[in-house]
């Protein structure tokens, strides 16, 4: 097996306890005389070096990190003070949760298309009232009023007990949420 997802149960199972049942071997992708040597060069061009150690060596590495490598702060982050011009359309989106975290993700679109995401939202185990209570004051505060927002298609789902869905309670709170396409 290939070690793909880290140092998972596998790992604490068979390695760090050095069960005396299992043998294992480390085996580097090179030995296997079935592969063809182009096609390992084109593969390594497109590995990390994370990803090489694990998909040539097949050696266990931690998994942490960025989610995306190539994230740079300077580069994909803009100052808190840029202004983003009136000219571009402002969309929300919200992933709502409770357990699992809601996103709400503030969105400036270009003329021309180009997308910024300028502010989010992040949190769990907060009720609507008070996130559409951040939404407006946000809005407020940098003088924009969204022409859309878009919830995950599952907001619409109705709740067994109230009858009512996300969407129906983002919108009782001003926030006219509407559900994207599955």
């Amino acid at each position: 097996m290939t070690p793909v997802e880290g140092q998972d149960w596998i790992f604490d199972r068979f390695i760090t306890t050095a069960n005396k049942n299992v043998d294992m071997f480390e085996v580097n992708i090179a030995s296997n005389p079935h592969l063809n040597a182009e096609a390992l060069v084109l593969l390594e061009e497109d590995l990390t070096d994370e990803e090489k150690e694990v998909r040539q060596k097949g050696i266990f590495t931690p998994k942490g990190g960025l989610v995306l490598k190539e994230f740079d702060l300077r580069r994909h982050v803009i100052s808190p003070s840029s202004v983003i011009p009136h000219s571009w359309a402002i969309y929300v989106s919200i992933d709502h949760g409770y357990n699992n975290p809601t996103a709400i993700l503030w969105h400036a679109v270009s003329p021309k298309g180009k997308v910024v995401t300028f502010h989010e939202i992040y949190m769990r185990k907060v009720v609507i009232k008070d996130y559409a209570s951040m939404i407006k004051k946000f809005n407020f505060m940098v003088g924009i009023e969204p022409m859309l927002y878009i919830g995950d298609p599952s907001m619409s789902q109705r709740n067994a007990i109230t009858g009512t869905s996300a969407l129906d309670e983002y919108r009782r709170h001003g926030i006219p949420v509407m559900a994207g396409k599955r």
